[in-house]
């Protein structure tokens, strides 16, 4: 139905009619689309989300797709309620586990700590090796020097140069000689002393240089013995000294004036002691004499030559 507007004149209750086109929607359609609808929503949830199966739309899956299944879900039950009953077991065993593990890391004593054995067949450490490791160790330490830097010669490492070694030339710069009569100042006696047979110091120095050698004239020779202490450490026959009667002409050793030996030479009663090298020392040097045996005699007068 058309209505023509009245602004062009016509009249509103004239109306014009004239057929639909074919295919167009009719009251009957639209009841019919209406009522599918209606059938649709009825089968629809009305809202999104989980809800009851009362409230829930019906499906069902393939006939030919492996989907779950109910007797397969019993299966699996069994199966979990198999795994339920080994992790009791589990879970007990995990318990004793934690129960012998160290409740933290890092060093804690002994009855905190994880027992553990090593490999019968390896070869590890033991006590008995430790005790062998530590007296091998305790003999090292025993033979090496308890301090660094220079030191007396009984309390130095003892080394050896290879047989094949030729040694280098050295030159020693020294202060010049000093000569030192020997008497009560110089650590000595005075002149005309007599000497017994308990040792006695006729000079002594302290400190450090070279000893040249030493004269000393005695009331008699042959019937003393002399000692050179270098540092404390005897260097003329030990603690004993050198015989006198066994250095004069004619015994043992045969020393005289004419032929001086290895630095020594007896003439009269003079004793000389003059090593071909000097003798250094650190600490101090003390040359002492006694009287074999017998009477005392005299220490006449001495001298001796060092450096500083």
């Amino acid at each position: 139905m058309v209505v023509a507007p009245k602004a062009l004149g016509v009249p509103a209750s004239i109306e014009a009619r004239e057929a639909l086109p074919s295919g167009a929607a009719t009251a009957a359609l639209q009841t019919s689309g209406n009522a599918s609808l209606a059938s649709i929503d009825a089968g629809t949830p009305s809202a999104l989300g989980a809800t009851t199966m009362g409230n829930s739309m019906p499906v069902v899956l393939p006939t030919d797709q492996d989907w779950a299944k109910g007797a397969k879900q019993d299966t699996g039950n069994a199966s979990l309620s198999s795994i339920d009953s080994k992790m009791s077991t589990n879970n007990s065993s995990l318990a004793s586990i934690d129960a012998g593990i160290p409740v933290a890391l890092g060093a804690t004593t002994m009855a905190n700590a994880m027992p553990v054995t090593l490999a019968s067949d390896q070869n590890w450490a033991t006590s008995g090796k430790q005790d062998t490791g530590n007296s091998s160790l305790a003999s090292i330490d025993a033979g090496i020097p308890v301090a660094l830097g220079q030191t007396t010669k009984i309390n130095s490492m003892p080394v050896v140069l290879p047989s094949d070694y030729q040694l280098p030339a050295v030159i020693q710069i020294v202060n010049s000689p000093i000569y030192e009569d020997m008497n009560a100042t110089t650590g000595g006696v005075a002149r005309g002393t007599n000497i017994t047979t308990t040792y006695t110091n006729l000079y002594s120095f302290s400190g450090s240089g070279l000893l040249y050698g030493f004269r000393i004239t005695f009331q008699t020779l042959n019937i003393m013995q002399v000692r050179v202490q270098i540092d404390g450490v005897d260097y003329l026959m030990g603690a004993t000294g050198m015989s006198l009667a066994d250095a004069a002409a004619g015994a043992i050793y045969n020393f005289t004036a004419a032929v001086p030996t290895l630095g020594i030479e007896l003439d009269g009663n003079s004793f000389t002691f003059q090593p071909s090298n000097p003798l250094k020392f650190n600490t101090s040097v003390v040359v002492k004499a006694a009287v074999i045996s017998g009477a005392a005699k005299q220490f006449l007068a001495g001298f001796a030559v060092r450096s500083t």
